[in-house]
């Protein structure tokens, strides 16, 4: 579902997530790999794994995967 949803919106948006989908030569690998990316931290974080606010992990999602490592 996830992966869909980033391909379906990729077109639209221009976040960096969206911007990688749309810029890439294979949409429908970088779609799932971010997609399930997404949903293994949103699990994580939900069995306390992490300590971050949803506020945070909100901004941090936001920010784009690249930022992490920063």
């Amino acid at each position: 579902i996830s992966s869909r949803l980033l391909q379906e919106f990729a077109p639209v948006n221009d976040d960096p997530i969206c911007k990688k989908v749309r810029n890439s030569s294979h949409p429908d690998l970088v779609s799932d790999f971010y997609g399930s990316g997404i949903i293994h931290v949103i699990k994580q974080w939900h069995n306390n794994k992490y300590d971050y606010t949803i506020e945070e992990l909100l901004e941090i999602v936001e920010e784009g995967p690249d930022s992490i490592f920063e």
